[in-house]
């Protein structure tokens, strides 16, 4: 049995504006058209590269990255008709979960390639034997299955709902309040374990990584040194651009008073989730910046 609410006037304007219904389906357009063959490609190349603890973190990033990208066309055809979705409540959730998932498994995998990076370079001797491609591949397995265990209470929730004074059937965009204890207490889980922790523990490992490399008892190449420089900015790009406005949101959203007016926070949402879109291409310079295989294998592509 379907749900009927009946939403805000800023919600109606916003549901039949050209925001929604133009601008957003062809944001995600243009996210499909770079992400799409970027990652595919990206993982055919990976998977035929000898594998490495990095490798093996960057093909699971590409993976979580494709496999979001593969539900944008059903996110830009749901826009594209005036944000009516006609693929019924299943695929509504499986598309929901999907996108926390991508951003969630990226977060994560980033964090492990960072502890990776700085174990590898300031205590290289000391975790040799751990930096191994099963130790990789037991992280790796572990972030899938932390995730979905950590999502699994979003994913049971109804996510479609009929706008009454609409007349349409909306995915996401329209949820039931679910702002008591239970729903406080789960988003600051999530909020502390995948995105807090994670960012403090990126940022303390890149400041180690580049303290090390510029440490003039440590023997380092300038190339070195340029290209971790380059990654740890990249990273950073990528939290702060595609992670943080959404999580910020979430942590204003969590304050006792209104802080944020309901349909104010609409808006950014739908804003943000179009920023949060663009970590599955923007990760492609991370592939490139992390493994010196991997740009040896796009150089012979392109000459």
């Amino acid at each position: 049995l379907q749900l009927k609410v009946i939403v805000s006037k800023h919600a109606v304007k916003m549901l039949s504006g050209a925001f929604t219904t133009v601008v957003m389906p062809t944001f995600f357009c243009a996210v499909f058209a770079l992400s799409a063959p970027t990652n595919l490609l990206a993982l055919i190349l990976l998977l035929q590269m000898k594998k490495n603890p990095n490798i093996i973190f960057m093909i699971n990033l590409a993976a979580a990255d494709l496999l979001y990208t593969l539900t944008l066309p059903f996110t830009i055809s749901y826009r594209f008709n005036n944000n009516d979705w006609f693929f019924g409540q299943a695929l509504c959730g499986v598309i929901y979960f999907i996108s926390f998932y991508n951003m969630y498994c990226s977060i994560l995998i980033l964090t492990a390639v960072s502890v990776d990076r700085y174990l590898g370079i300031v205590y290289s001797l000391a975790f040799r034997y751990w930096r191994t491609n099963r130790y990789a591949t037991v992280v790796s397995c572990t972030i899938w299955f932390v995730v979905i265990g950590l999502l699994v209470p979003r994913f049971i929730n109804k996510e479609t709902l009929f706008v009454e004074n609409l007349n349409i059937t909306t995915c996401i965009d329209v949820t039931i309040s679910q702002n008591g204890p239970y729903g406080k207490s789960y988003a600051i889980v999530l909020l502390v374990l995948l995105f807090f922790l994670p960012l403090c523990i990126i940022l303390f490992c890149y400041h180690g990584i580049i303290k090390q490399l510029n440490d003039p008892n440590t023997i380092s190449k300038h190339k070195r040194k340029k290209t971790t420089a380059l990654m740890a900015i990249v990273t950073l790009v990528v939290f702060v651009v595609c992670f943080t406005p959404i999580h910020a949101l979430m942590l204003f959203r969590l304050l006792p008073s209104s802080f944020i007016d309901p349909d104010w926070a609409y808006s950014f949402i739908l804003v943000f989730s179009c920023l949060s879109s663009i970590n599955c291409f923007l990760d492609a310079f991370l592939y490139y910046f992390a493994s010196a295989r991997f740009r040896a294998q796009i150089k012979n592509l392109l000459y």
